[in-house]
């Protein structure tokens, strides 16, 4: 499933859960500006990321733990990719996803 760019798994922020043929998808939920956020201005390198969680609590009311925001920013989901772990014969691999991305490729590279 993962390996064909499905989402079997629970909707990280910003997305909410979604069927597409009977299998996992994501589909953008009110939160995906909250997301859009985040990236646009971690992506200018002027802000930490514990200042983005207080600015992201005054602006949105979103609270996001300090865990979960550094996981989140490494997060390809974002970027309209699904991560493939190794399993069995084969190997790890970084796929296109069914789900429509919430950033651009390129916003999420210019920090990492």
């Amino acid at each position: 499933s993962l390996r064909e760019g499905y989402w079997p798994n629970h909707a990280p922020i910003g997305y909410s859960n979604y069927k597409i043929n009977g299998r996992g998808s994501l589909i953008k939920n009110e939160n995906a500006e909250v997301i859009v956020f985040i990236f646009e201005e971690y992506s200018k390198g002027l802000f930490s990321q514990d200042e983005i969680r207080i600015m992201v609590r005054r602006k949105f009311g979103v609270k996001i733990p300090k865990s979960t925001m550094m996981e989140l920013l490494r997060r390809v989901v974002y970027a309209g990719k699904v991560y493939s772990p190794a399993y069995g014969d084969k190997p790890a691999k970084l796929v296109d996803s069914i789900h429509e991305p919430i950033i651009s490729s390129s916003a999420k590279c210019k920090r990492f």
